[in-house]
């Protein structure tokens, strides 16, 4: 998933571009987001084409700090299942990627720009905000 401006899209979907914005709902086996896509693979291979598939959907743009700059953060998650003969062993790996703070002055960012990198900024605020209590 990828959330830009606060908005939530699903990187795997088909036509990704042109779907609503999800979103999270708390439930009592946790945090949801209905809609999310799930996808099987069978091997390290299919995960690692997933994965970049999703990644050149995400929200990018030139800046004068990086000529290819994420505008969104991104999450993606790999359940794995083993089945032994006592029973089935679940794990779950997450990978984040969040965009980098930015400078405006530095960056040089304007008009939509600008409101992308307020809101990198705020987010990142928040993330720490959580970690730090």
């Amino acid at each position: 998933l990828e959330v830009y401006c606060e908005l939530i899209k699903d990187l795997l979907a088909p036509h990704s571009e042109n779907q609503k914005p999800l979103e999270v709902r708390e439930t009592k086996e946790g945090v949801v987001i209905p809609g999310l896509s799930s996808l099987p693979a069978k091997s390290a291979e299919e995960v690692m084409a997933k994965l970049h598939s999703g990644n050149t959907k995400r929200t990018v743009r030139a800046t004068n700090s990086n000529e290819v700059s994420s505008r969104s953060h991104a999450v993606f998650q790999v359940k794995i299942k083993r089945k032994f003969t006592t029973g089935v062993k679940v794990g779950t790996l997450s990978m984040i990627d969040l965009a980098g703070s930015e400078r405006l002055k530095k960056s040089e960012v304007d008009g939509l720009g600008a409101t992308e990198a307020t809101r990198i900024n705020q987010s990142l605020l928040s993330l720490g905000n959580c970690i730090t209590k």
